[in-house]
């Protein structure tokens, strides 16, 4: 039995967002391909103790506490630090420490989730080294000041990404493997990495679970899911009710929108009307997919790739998104999704689809196969299990490590291409 550590920068569990569920899952996926699985994870100070979902996965997890979000000081500190903020942000003693200490239990495999908690990456270990980029973070911060009209926040956004582009690169180096979720973020990587050493891995869907119950679906009502306190969704619902859901109004009067996710800010609940319905935190999402006539997700920015839509395909619900909403995902318009990527567009197929219930089944069912065959987590336990070396395979790999006889990575001199081309 391999063992793994597997570290983290918070707790993957309750599953209430889209980090949480990856995290989770490709944790789950060891433990079911037979490895045994230590974790070692920030915890907050409301996180009293650890969920037993994760003490049944895991042999022994270890914890350091760590305070959520940050001061203004930590911001202003984050421009003159030479790591992006992001990185800054995470730096703590007590963690490296720790995971130094860990590296005499002789792990066979490193997984490390997140650029974030790549500085704890222990180079003198022997192990088989992972990191999983859920997003490539450095894209994602450019595509927010494109989109940012505060000049200072946008400034700030343009410079950290910067500096984060170069850390990725720098870093990722370091590594045996890269995890990326989608082929988009493989082609950006192979710009500075060995196409050998990235692979994709892409977000999945636990389709035993995510199935519709018909008896309370309804003819009218559209559903937007996701979490309500990052900035992608919050600029995406806010886009959609302002410029595409009168629209739609005027086009079909019974229409209601469900705004379904946590930690939803003052500008999103006072959305709630007539026709909108913002739930704040649900136990359950399925019911709330299960009643829709329509999963809509009109994201303006965004990375990796959509759970809500592999969610809501998996229990057989049509889905309409713009490009950068479904980005990343092997999809094929008008066929197991629908694209929209104007206001007229989205309007216009959202009234035809809700007016034609033939449709949106055919649209939905092709949906249903498609996660069933590419995007079930089973599926994607077995791609992972491909990639880990056997332990015969480990002792004829070179040994990544960064001592005497390795010297640092030369910085990627991002600017060196004309305008953002580097991103």
């Amino acid at each position: 039995m391999s063992k793994v550590l597997f570290i983290a920068c918070r707790l993957p569990y309750p599953l209430d967002d889209g980090w949480k569920i990856r995290t989770f899952n490709l944790l789950k996926g060891l433990v079911v391909k037979g490895h045994s699985v230590d974790l070692v994870t920030f915890v907050s100070d409301c996180e009293n103790e650890i969920p037993n979902a994760l003490r049944q996965l895991c042999r022994d997890i270890y914890s350091v506490d760590r305070k959520r979000g940050y001061a203004v000081i930590d911001l202003l500190k984050g421009l003159i630090a030479k790591k992006p903020f992001s990185v800054f942000n995470y730096g703590n003693k007590e963690m490296k420490e720790l995971i130094e200490s860990l590296i005499n239990l002789n792990y066979d495999f490193i997984q490390i989730e997140d650029i974030v908690m790549a500085e704890y990456l222990p180079l003198k270990s022997e192990a088989f080294k992972i990191l999983d980029m859920h997003n490539i973070e450095s894209k994602l911060l450019i595509r927010y000041a494109e989109q940012e009209k505060n000049a200072l926040k946008k400034i700030y956004a343009y410079m950290t990404a910067y500096k984060l582009h170069n850390y990725e690169i720098q870093t990722s180096r370091l590594f045996d493997n890269i995890y990326v979720c989608s082929e988009s973020d493989r082609q950006h990587l192979l710009k500075y990495i060995e196409k050998n050493k990235i692979s994709v891995i892409p977000n999945g869907v636990d389709c035993t679970y995510y199935q519709s119950n018909d008896r309370i679906r309804t003819e009218n009502r559209l559903v937007f899911v996701g979490s309500m306190d990052y900035h992608a969704n919050m600029s995406g619902i806010s886009y959609f009710v302002k410029e595409i859901f009168p629209r739609v109004v005027a086009s079909f009067p019974k229409v209601v929108l469900y705004i379904v996710g946590k930690n939803p800010p003052v500008h999103i609940t006072r959305l709630a009307g007539p026709r909108i319905v913002v739930t704040g935190a649900v136990e359950d999402v399925r019911p709330f997919l299960s009643s829709a006539a329509l999963v809509i997700v009109p994201l303006l920015v965004g990375g990796g790739t959509r759970l809500k839509i592999l969610e809501a395909m998996a229990m057989g619900k049509p889905v309409i998104s713009t490009s950068v909403g479904c980005e990343g995902l092997d999809v094929t318009n008008d066929d197991n999704i629908i694209i929209a990527n104007d206001v007229a567009s989205f309007a216009e197929k959202i009234v035809k689809l809700l007016n034609d219930h033939k449709a949106r089944h055919a649209i939905g069912e092709n949906g249903r196969l498609f996660v069933q065959e590419q995007y079930d987590w089973k599926r994607i336990w077995e791609k992972m299990e491909l990639i880990l070396p056997t332990h015969k395979q480990r002792e004829t790999l070179p040994f990544i490590t960064h001592g005497e006889n390795n010297a640092t990575p030369e910085p990627v001199i991002a600017d060196q291409a004309p305008g953002n081309t580097f991103l």
